[in-house]
């Protein structure tokens, strides 16, 4: 089996996946393994953002009102009554004290969640409960192995934290589990992945190649690698979007016909008479560039871009003229219906004065979106 064929299999070949966790990841997009090794994390923890929980207690007391992450281990959970609500406190520990979380709200999720000897991150915004303890209110939290927490403490490993659909966590996935099979995958397969970008483009722009990005995303050494597999594919990324956006401009430009106008009569130099100022050096330079492409016989595609006031719908009336010249009718869409009331007006009294000079009468209608059929 070749190195595509390998990757294009199904999830399921993955170590602790099998058929039925294949059904589930099949859900949310993932079907082969290739799939798999591109799942990247939502985000990393790393130990130069981790506090113990006596350090986070002497920051909130000097008055700290930020947000933090502790490492801890569920020690106890109380569900209370309060009134006709309930409260769910979960006490947690690590090896410099306690610490607890509370929630007012979704309690009958967190109660299951929260098990004692499980290990947790917890991040917020921690402050000191009236009974002088340190407590996070509704924290965002992170659960992970006993495994995982010593190699992290011990050794400064980066834990990568995955979002996991509801399509997962029916069958059993989990986050360290979705680590454990992601990991598994990484080992397994990862030699399978082939470079997809030029090597010159990789030397010139520094940029790791396919297989260290994939891996130092997934689990990086350090956070300078994972800072580098994120350039690399922030780069991959805009690389082939401005290649298919460059294949889309040369194939609207060489494969599609437009219409090639001319300048028929003096309809344009008798509007530019009717004008109580003179046209811009950049109003003029634009002019031209767009009358180019109008007669040209190829589609244009041109972006306009200007201040509030320097003249881009005169520019864009001119135009009109000369479709209108041509024998055509034209259409000038607006993003609001304000704003075409504004221009229906404007436009119009342009039309005016120009029909004064010229004797054509140029017919405007308005047409919104919140129109009723007549």
């Amino acid at each position: 089996m070749n190195k595509e064929d390998i990757l294009t299999s199904s999830v399921q070949y993955v170590k602790s996946v099998g058929p039925k966790r294949a059904i589930a990841f099949n859900k949310v997009g993932i079907n082969t393994i290739r799939d798999l090794l591109y799942y990247f994390p939502a985000r990393h923890i790393d130990r130069t953002n981790i506090l113990t929980a006596s350090k986070a207690y002497g920051y909130v007391l000097n008055g700290y009102d930020g947000e933090l992450t502790v490492f801890g281990k569920v020690a106890d959970k109380e569900k209370r009554g309060f009134g006709r609500r309930e409260i769910l406190k979960v006490q947690l520990r690590d090896n410099s004290g306690f610490f607890e979380c509370v929630w007012f709200q979704g309690v009958k999720y967190f109660i299951n969640t929260f098990n004692e000897g499980d290990f947790f991150a917890i991040s917020g915004k921690p402050a000191i409960s009236k009974y002088g303890n340190l407590q996070f209110a509704h924290p965002d939290f992170d659960r992970i192995s006993e495994d995982e927490s010593q190699n992290f403490l011990n050794t400064g490993k980066i834990i990568p934290i995955y979002r996991i659909p509801k399509e997962l966590r029916t069958t059993n996935i989990g986050d360290f589990s979705l680590r454990k099979i992601i990991n598994n995958a990484v080992e397994n397969y990862l030699e399978h992945l082939e470079e997809n970008l030029p090597y010159d483009i990789l030397e010139k722009q520094s940029l790791s190649e396919i297989k260290e990005a994939v891996q130092n995303y997934h689990f990086p050494s350090d956070k300078e690698k994972l800072s580098e597999a994120k350039r690399r594919f922030k780069f991959e990324e805009l690389f082939y979007l401005e290649i298919l956006v460059a294949l889309r401009k040369r194939n609207y430009k060489t494969k599609v016909t437009g219409s090639s106008l001319s300048i028929k009569t003096t309809l344009v130099k008798d509007f530019l008479k009717t004008l109580p100022f003179e046209l811009t050096k950049a109003q003029l330079k634009v002019l031209s560039e767009i009358k180019t492409d109008m007669f040209s016989g190829l589609p244009m595609n041109r972006l306009l871009q200007g201040d509030v006031g320097s003249g881009k719908t005169i520019v864009a009336l001119i135009a009109i003229l000369i479709a209108v010249d041509n024998g055509y009718q034209t259409a000038l869409m607006a993003p609001t219906e304000i704003l075409a009331d504004q221009h229906a007006k404007n436009i119009s009294a342009y039309m005016k004065k120009l029909k004064e000079v010229s004797g054509r009468d140029i017919k405007i209608s308005l047409l919104l979106g919140g129109q009723k059929k007549s």
